[in-house]
């Protein structure tokens, strides 16, 4: 599958992405983003606003899950969830895939799967 069928995956499953563009840590990669209107797992108290654009105006749109990031390093694609600064912190991970067709699925699940993967034991444990 090439990168725009992989990426087109995300969008119908009703994900917002979008390209980050060519400088920076997540160069030629993509922002990843569960709006709150879009059925899915959900963390509490994690809660963002993304700016869409709709015309000519620009909206910001709520998300109620972590944003993630996909991005290529090192010959490989790197699918990161990273909430804490400087962190990592609970709920903060990375994981590499030899494939962006690999990741597809644990971005899918991490969305709209198991939510365990989203809220794990550790972040109640911080309360």
């Amino acid at each position: 599958m090439s990168e725009i069928e992989a990426i087109d995956q995300l969008k119908n499953a009703g994900l917002f992405v979008e390209p980050v563009g060519e400088i920076g840590p997540f160069a030629n990669g993509y922002f990843i983003a569960k709006l709150k209107e879009t059925p899915g797992n959900t963390r509490e108290d994690c809660e963002s606003f993304i700016d869409i654009k709709v015309g000519d105006t620009v909206k910001e749109i709520p998300s109620d899950a972590p944003i993630s990031h996909l991005f290529p390093k090192n010959y490989k694609w790197i699918f990161r969830i990273w909430e804490y600064m400087p962190g990592p912190g609970p709920g903060d991970f990375e994981e590499e895939f030899a494939l962006i067709d690999d990741a597809i699925p644990v971005i899918l699940d991490y969305y709209f799967g198991n939510p365990s993967k989203m809220n794990p034991p550790e972040l109640s444990e911080e309360e």
